[in-house]
């Protein structure tokens, strides 16, 4: 898959540094002995004041394991026990593309 700068800057930190993101913290989830942690991208919102939003699923290794568009669900995960790893600014091209690479590559 092919990463936007921005989410591989993130992926980097996680692997190198995954105490800095509370992977190891109490509302963590382990789905098959894997830490997972979420991001949300947000872009600034279209002409017609909709909102351009992305969830990122990664683990511990700071693979991407799920890429969601947030539309107007609101947070995919906030039930999941995965943890929180912040919000962090991106271009409406940035998510575009994650979210067609993570197609592309047989996410749904």
């Amino acid at each position: 898959m092919i990463i936007p700068k921005s989410i591989f800057a993130i992926s980097e930190a996680i692997s190198k540094d995954p105490m800095r993101f509370n992977l190891t913290g109490v509302h963590v989830s382990r789905p098959k002995g894997k830490t997972m942690i979420y991001i949300q991208l947000a872009a600034t919102n279209d002409e017609n004041g909709n909102p351009r939003r992305v969830f990122v699923l990664f683990d511990e290794k700071g693979n991407i394991r799920e890429v969601k568009d947030e539309g107007y669900g609101g947070d995919p995960y906030v039930n999941s026990g995965h943890s929180f790893g912040g919000r962090f600014a991106t271009t409406a091209t940035e998510r575009r593309e994650l979210l067609k690479q993570y197609v592309k590559n047989g996410g749904k």
